[in-house]
């Protein structure tokens, strides 16, 4: 199975480096990588740029925020699955692997998850999460929160594609207002193993509290419209 990895860049030049490695040395052999560098004004393209490496591929555009850049990458990807990598996080080397083995024997399971290790650098703490009950449907478990970090999930084209894709209006809450889509298509599974590390930021959207307001606003709304 062909995965393509999606990840988009604003203002992270130092973290790209561990990053964008962390993909680059996963087992799963047959991967594409695509960066998107959303308009940053420090040296963000450039450190995406240095790494020469054939399955990498960075494209770069005026700054349009995170739904409309992943939109793009998810839209030029050529995989048959899709695995969406936060900026400055980290896919441990058997991530991809073992969501797409899980993807390969499993035909009725459109979108994987897996527990997350969570690192808060505002705070130092660390936890690890993972939320999906695979005995109950994803559909109920979503009306009542998201079960998933954006970052560790793959899911098929296919089912992206029947859902609609990410919707521009979703600012925020993007992903939830796709699973909330995906959840009647298909069935929602977790490799339960901590295959990713995501990283809490001193200016991520939990640490704005006018980020945050907007964040519940429009997870409200995707959860209405379900």
């Amino acid at each position: 199975m062909k995965v393509s990895a999606v990840t988009v860049y604003y203002n992270r030049g130092d973290q790209v480096e561990e990053s964008i490695r962390s993909l680059l040395d996963q087992t799963h052999e047959d991967l594409e990588i695509i960066a998107v560098d959303d308009g940053s004004t420090d040296d963000t393209l450039e450190r995406l740029q240095s790494f020469r490496d054939k399955r990498l591929r960075v494209i770069s555009h005026s700054n349009r925020g995170f739904t409309a850049s992943i939109i793009e990458a998810v839209k030029i990807s050529t995989g048959e699955a899709i695995a969406v990598h936060g900026s400055g996080d980290i896919s441990f080397p058997d991530r991809i692997r073992r969501q797409a083995e899980l993807l390969a024997s499993r035909p009725d399971v459109g979108v994987v998850g897996c527990l997350v290790e969570n690192v808060n650098l505002v705070t130092g703490r660390k936890a690890v999460y993972g939320k999906l009950i695979d005995s109950e449907p994803a559909l109920d478990q979503l009306l009542r929160g998201n079960v998933f970090t954006h970052g560790e999930v793959m899911f098929r084209r296919s089912v992206y594609d029947a859902a609609g894709g990410y919707r521009p209006l979703f600012k925020f809450s993007q992903d939830y207002d796709l699973w909330l889509r995906m959840a009647p298509l298909t069935r929602f599974a977790l490799v339960r193993e901590v295959l990713y590390r995501r990283f809490t930021l001193p200016d991520g959207v939990s640490a704005s509290y006018e980020k945050r307001i907007v964040q519940q606003y429009l997870a409200e709304l995707a959860r209405q419209c379900a």
